[in-house]
């Protein structure tokens, strides 16, 4: 399923905050990101494909949503 953006998740979505003890900036924060892409592109609950989004704040925080509904995630 495709990474929707945050905005569009309802408001009841899970929400998942990682923080990076250093920041994460240029080419390693466009890695780190491409891979969590493929990784959410890929996620499925009860094998289906979750409705998700993720956002990068501050070089340090990583907040990723799951509309649970579809799912049952």
């Amino acid at each position: 399923m495709p990474i929707v953006p945050f905005e569009s998740l309802p408001d009841d979505a899970r929400l998942w905050v990682f923080a990076a003890s250093d920041p994460v900036t240029g080419e390693r924060a466009q890695r780190l990101l491409a891979a969590v892409d493929a990784w959410l592109a890929e996620w499925k609950a009860h094998d289906e494909p979750l409705r998700c989004a993720r956002d990068w704040r501050d070089d340090r925080f990583l907040a990723i949503g799951v509309d649970q509904s579809t799912a049952g995630a």
